[in-house]
């Protein structure tokens, strides 16, 4: 008989009792939900329908937030989420709290996710698992432990409304819905590790341990034991056995940061564990299953160490299954009015302080900076200016030197400080400014961005590589 597989870890000892609910089919094929419809005991399902783009309004309360008198399940198969017949569910999206949807899938793509977060599903339901797992599923579907956190907006650790935000909460929804290893990149101080526990947070894991490590952080020989483990006695200074980090994390998450400091010879063991699902601790004749899903981050050009020889061309493959790119602060400015609400309220509560926002020219300033080192620049500059400020409003004068450039927005408001200005630092900086607030009012587009300039696309370019060292 055909089963059905969640994405989700099955835990046979957390029982939850299962009300009985109204079914509703949606396919192409009804015939493709025979198995679910016999897998399910009789006595749960209260009635069953198929459902049409015809009368599916008749047949269910769209629009209506007063929940059902009994709980109702539509499964939807993937074959009904292209881009015509989703306009037509979108009245799905406005239903009562008790009326679930799943979406019916053979193959899981961040295309389908995308599908599924746009109706805000609440479940993406693979072929080939037990009949206990999907009805457990179920039951913590319809209870109060709901299984996916499908409102994107709950990522509430993001902070910004910036464009470039609001999409990475939509991949990081979407990223979470799968088992796949996913790798993270972009500059120092852009929140990868964040990024990471956001992931694990939506997904179905989230009950289970979030496990960090720092590949930069630890020599090799340390390195290798931390990831593994090891047996009593396997080396000098081992007088315990060590389940190492891959095993600790369980059915959880395992989060690799600065995986591009990792020396060759490790690069090749992580390979074998990508690659085999097996873990065998140093000094032990035993392997164990690899269970938890593996996230990684660099901050480093991998394909450039590639080239170089410092990192494996088949291990960079294993990683970046699902690739995820975290932009700079500086390609984001929306989000540093959001970011400093949220470091004035942080560090009040650390300091005693009583500061209360930003001027608007303080404002502009920190949106015209260019922030080499991130968020954390951003996080350590509000907690310097909290210690000695107690109260009131930030102004220009609470900035340090090198954050007080001008503001050319208005030319008859250019002043010059007592104690004047690194004119050169100054032009590069306001070029700099000028450049990326083109390519994001272009989406990234340099041909409508040097349009935008009145440059020549190739001065443009020359411009970037000489001011960004673009390769």
């Amino acid at each position: 008989m055909n089963q059905l597989e969640l994405l989700n870890p099955y835990n046979p000892s957390e029982e939850i009792p299962l009300s009985p609910f109204h079914l509703f089919f949606m396919g192409t094929e009804p015939h493709i939900f025979e198995p679910l419809i016999k897998s399910l005991p009789p006595q749960l399902v209260l009635s069953l329908s198929y459902l049409t783009l015809k009368n599916i309004s008749q047949k269910i309360p769209i629009g209506k937030n007063k929940p059902l008198e009994n709980p109702a399940l539509i499964v939807i198969h993937e074959n009904k989420l292209d881009a015509l017949l989703i306009k037509c569910l979108e009245p799905l999206k406005s239903r009562p709290s008790n009326l679930k949807i799943i979406i019916f899938s053979d193959e899981f793509s961040v295309s389908l996710a995308q599908k599924a977060a746009y109706l805000k599903a609440d479940l993406i339901v693979e072929k080939t698992i037990h009949v206990k797992e999907f009805t457990h599923n179920l039951a913590k579907l319809f209870s109060s432990k709901k299984l996916l956190n499908t409102t994107i907006s709950n990522t509430s650790a993001l902070i910004g409304d910036s464009p470039a935000t609001n999409l990475l909460r939509n991949q990081i929804f979407q990223l979470a819905q799968t088992h796949s290893t996913v790798l993270i990149t972009g500059e120092s101080g852009t929140g990868k590790e964040l990024v990471a526990q956001e992931i694990h947070r939506l997904s179905n894991r989230s009950q289970h341990p979030f496990v960090a490590l720092n590949c930069a952080a630890l020599p090799e020989n340390l390195l290798e034991s931390e990831l593994f483990g090891h047996k009593k006695g396997s080396f000098t200074g081992a007088f315990q056995d060590s389940q190492g980090r891959f095993l600790s994390a369980g059915l959880g998450t395992l989060f690799l940061d600065e995986v591009g400091d990792m020396s060759l010879s490790l690069q090749a063991k992580l390979l074998r564990v990508l690659q085999e699902k097996q873990v065998r601790p140093i000094g032990s004749t035993k392997t164990y299953p690899l269970k938890a899903r593996v996230l990684a981050a660099t901050h480093k050009n991998l394909t450039d160490l590639i080239t170089k020889g410092q990192f494996r061309l088949d291990l960079y493959y294993r990683l970046n299954v699902l690739p995820l790119k975290v932009k700079p602060l500086r390609e984001r400015p929306l989000d540093i009015v959001g970011l400093a609400d949220h470091f004035i309220k942080k560090f009040n509560k650390a300091h005693s302080s009583k500061v209360t926002n930003l001027t608007e020219e303080t404002e502009q300033l920190l949106k015209d900076n260019l922030w080499p080192g991130n968020i954390r620049e951003l996080e350590n500059l509000f907690e310097r200016i909290l210690i000695f400020k107690k109260k009131g409003q930030i102004q220009v004068s609470d900035l340090p030197d090198h954050y007080r450039v001008l503001n050319f927005d208005n030319k008859n408001k250019i002043e010059i400080p007592p104690e004047g200005v690194h004119f050169y630092n100054l032009v590069t900086n306001f070029e700099k400014t000028l450049i990326l607030k083109a390519l994001e009012k272009t989406n990234g587009n340099k041909n409508q961005a040097a349009k935008l300039l009145h440059l020549n696309r190739t001065t443009l370019l020359e411009k970037m590589k000489k001011l960004f060292k673009e390769k």
